[in-house]
């Protein structure tokens, strides 16, 4: 997928100048063209939500509007720049004449006025209504916005005449995952939303249940750019090594985090000099199993991307052309093992690592894993 910062260097500054060529349509554009997986919309919000600053939060609120697309809602931009005192909405979901939802995108302004955003509201119910549609409002929590229990007191004591629910943009991403993986409905999301269910709670106990279960990841993004490697430099290969220092069990990390989001985290152990490039490739192996998988560096994450403890990792990478086979392990080669025992001889027990391994393994492991292989 092409980063976020390069589109934005191609589109122009983000504004409310009209007309077709204006640099918010040419994005919006871009946006309805191009980003046609959740995974790849996930990975533009990771390029732009914890970066400040006018061009890139403006980017954010299209990225957010554009989240109801893989939910089943037809979707409206709203307007960068809200006239002081008037209605404000950063975009709308609309549901066919069942449900219209506000979108109020809170980013790194400390804020946390609600009436305009009720104001909105109100105006929609009235005047868009038609066909006895519902009106819900949605205010989404960025990284960036510190003020949340102040917009959740103020609607608490807020007269609301129509349901408005608080949601961290993480949770609203995984919604937006869950439903382009089929674990829910449109259907679903609209009841949840008309019926004021607290969003982040479906999605955190939807993935809990999904836990144990094996699912086939997203293919990788249809936009590319080429993998930036140094000129007269080759790619190189590598064998992770995910072992019981996680979080979670390696097979849970592998399903959840790097079939799911295609992000993988290089361990923080080992040399310096063991770090990942675009156009790298690795094998995936976990300790008394074999190699799992294998995938390409696309780029390296940009700022804080939404892991769990990302301190515990030298890099986080995207990736693309991945492909896990949990339940076919293909047994480590010799010449592998013999770089394994040589790169661990001096730990006291099994940690997750990053060893450089030679193109032929690195083959014999891709080519050995793809017939018959199920992806998870």
């Amino acid at each position: 997928m092409i980063p976020l910062d390069a589109i934005l260097m191609l589109v122009g500054r983000l504004d409310d100048e009209p007309g077709f060529e204006a640099s918010r349509q040419r994005f919006r554009r871009f946006l309805h063209d191009h980003v046609t997986l959740v995974g790849a919309l996930r990975a533009l919000i990771d390029g732009a939500q914890n970066v400040p600053g006018e061009q890139h939060q403006r980017a954010l609120k299209d990225l957010v509007v554009t989240l109801g697309r893989f939910i089943g809602f037809e979707t409206t931009y709203g307007v960068y720049q809200h006239a002081e005192g008037g209605l404000k909405d950063d975009g709308l979901w609309r549901s066919r004449s069942r449900l219209q939802v506000v979108l109020d995108v809170r980013s790194d302004q400390a804020e946390a006025d609600v009436d305009s955003l009720l104001r909105s509201g109100a105006a929609l119910a009235d005047g868009s209504g038609k066909g006895g549609a519902k009106t819900c409002g949605l205010c989404v929590v960025t990284p960036l916005f510190g003020a949340r229990k102040k917009i959740e007191k103020s609607l608490t004591s807020a007269k609301l005449d129509f349901p408005v629910a608080v949601v961290a943009l993480g949770s609203l991403v995984g919604l937006a995952e869950l439903v382009a993986a089929g674990r829910l409905a449109h259907d679903d999301v609209v009841r949840m939303l008309d019926a004021s269910m607290p969003v982040e709670f479906v999605v955190d106990l939807v993935e809990r249940a999904m836990g144990g279960q094996e699912r086939a990841p997203e293919p990788p993004p249809a936009v590319f750019v080429p993998a930036a490697v140094p000129a007269g430099d080759e790619p190189a290969f590598w064998l992770a090594t995910l072992a019981g220092d996680l979080d979670a069990a390696p097979e849970e990390f592998l399903r959840l985090v790097v079939g799911r989001r295609h992000l993988f985290g290089i361990p923080d152990t080992g040399p310096a000099t063991q770090t990942a490039r675009a156009g790298d490739s690795i094998c995936f192996h976990i300790p008394g199993k074999g190699v799992v998988g294998h995938a390409r560096v696309q780029s390296l994450a940009n700022g804080n991307v939404a892991i769990r403890s990302p301190h515990r990792f030298r890099q986080l990478v995207h990736l693309d052309a991945l492909a896990l086979h949990l339940d076919a392990p293909v047994p480590l080669d010799p010449d592998t093992q013999l770089r394994l025992r040589t790169t661990g001889a001096r730990a006291t027990r099994p940690s997750s690592s990053l060893v450089r391994i030679s193109p032929e393994s690195f083959s014999t492991f891709a080519r050995v894993s793809r017939p018959g292989a199920a992806s998870n």
